[in-house]
């Protein structure tokens, strides 16, 4: 899953990758526990 981000450095982008990631783990362990 690599997506150009051509105008980012690329150490940012992969910071927002990660934080991306890492949002939407949280996300869907939320929903799993909440069922």
């Amino acid at each position: 899953m690599t997506t150009s981000r051509s105008s980012l450095p690329g150490e940012l982008g992969r910071l927002i990758d990660e934080f991306v990631a890492h949002k939407q783990a949280l996300g869907y362990r939320y929903r799993v526990e909440a069922d």
